[in-house]
C-alpha cells in the first residue's frame, strides 16, 4: 500500500472514531487502568475495561475489538485468556496483545507460549518485550541481544526489528515496536513513525494506553491501519503536548487534551516512512 493510500485510510479511521465512536474491550492492569480509559475516551472511543477476566465471554460481546495487557497477572489467566482469544478469533474480532512483564514468572511465560498458537492480530510492545516474545516462541532471528528490566526496555527499536518481522510472519499479523521512533511491520513492509515525546517514558501507562488506543481503531480498521493510526495519533499528540509541558507532571493532562483536539488530517500527515521487506 502506497503512502498516500495509507494517509487516506488513517484520516478516515480517525474521523470515523471521532464522529461515530468505536468500542473496544480491555483486559488491562490496575496500575494504568485510569490512564488507558482516559486516552481511549479522548480519541472518541468507548472503553470497556476490567481487571479480572471472570466473565470473558460476555465481555467480548461488549466491543468490536479487545486489548489484552498482562501487566497485572493472576493465575486464572492461564485458562481464561486462551479461551477469550479463541472466541475472539472465531468471531473474527481484532485483538491487541501487550506483552508487558513477559520475562517475569513461569506462569506468565507459560501463558505467552500458549498464545503463539492463537496468532494475535496485533502485538504492541517495547523493543525488549518484542525480542523476548520471539525467544519464547522459539524464533531464532534477532533474539541474541535480549535485555529487559521490569516493564522497561533496555534494547533499541533497531535491535528488535528482525524479531518483529519474524513475529509478524508467524502470526500473519502486525507487530508494533515502540521507542524513540516506532517500528510497525506486517511482515511484508516496515513502517517507521516519528514524533512522540521523551515524557511518555516517564509516566505510568505510556505503552499500555497506546495498546488501548490501537484496540479502539482495530474495532473499525484492519490491523495494519489500526496500528499505524494509533501510533500516528500518539506521536503527534505527544509532540504537541511536550511543546507546552514543563515536565512529566504537566505533560500527562496536556497529552490527553491533545488527543482530544487532534485533527484527522494532521494525524494523517504525521511523518512516517515505508520500506518494502525482502
Amino acid at each position: 500500500m502506497k503512502k498516500q493510500k495509507l494517509r487516506t485510510e488513517i484520516k478516515k479511521t480517525v474521523e470515523q472514531v471521532q464522529e461515530k465512536g468505536a468500542m473496544a474491550a480491555s483486559l488491562t492492569n490496575a496500575v494504568t487502568l485510569e490512564f488507558v480509559i482516559n486516552t481511549q475516551i479522548a480519541i472518541g472511543g468507548t472503553p470497556g475495561a476490567l481487571y479480572q477476566n471472570e466473565a470473558e465471554e460476555s465481555f467480548i460481546h461488549s466491543g468490536d475489538a479487545m486489548s489484552i495487557n498482562l501487566g497485572s497477572f493472576i493465575p486464572d489467566y492461564i485458562q481464561s485468556i486462551p479461551k477469550t482469544v479463541k472466541k475472539l478469533n472465531k468471531k473474527k474480532q481484532n485483538w491487541v496483545l501487550d506483552p508487558v512483564g513477559i520475562s517475569v514468572g513461569d506462569e506468565r511465560k507459560e501463558l505467552f507460549q500458549e498464545l503463539k498458537k492463537h496468532q494475535p492480530p496485533i502485538i504492541r510492545g517495547n523493543a525488549s518485550e518484542i525480542i523476548n516474545v520471539a525467544i519464547l516462541w522459539d524464533l531464532k532471528i534477532g533474539t541474541d541481544k535480549a535485555l529487559l528490566r521490569g516493564p522497561d526496555s533496555t534494547n533499541t527499536v533497531e535491535e528488535a526489528e528482525e524479531s518483529a518481522v519474524a513475529l509478524a510472519r508467524v502470526t500473519e499479523g502486525v507487530v508494533v515496536v515502540t521507542g524513540e521512533n516506532d517500528f510497525i511491520t506486517d511482515g511484508e513492509k516496515a513502517i517507521y513513525s516519528y514524533g512522540g515525546s521523551k515524557y511518555l517514558s516517564l509516566i505510568t501507562g505510556g505503552g499500555d494506553s497506546l495498546t488501548g488506543i490501537i484496540a479502539i481503531y482495530a474495532a473499525i480498521a484492519n490491523p495494519l491501519i489500526a496500528a499505524l493510526t494509533g501510533v500516528s495519533v500518539y506521536n503527534l499528540a505527544g509532540k504537541k503536548a511536550e511543546e507546552k509541558a514543563n515536565g512529566p507532571g504537566t505533560f500527562k493532562p496536556l497529552f490527553i487534551d491533545e488527543l482530544f483536539n487532534l485533527e484527522a488530517e494532521a494525524v494523517a500527515q504525521n511523518e512516517f516512512e515505508i520500506k518494502e521487506l525482502e
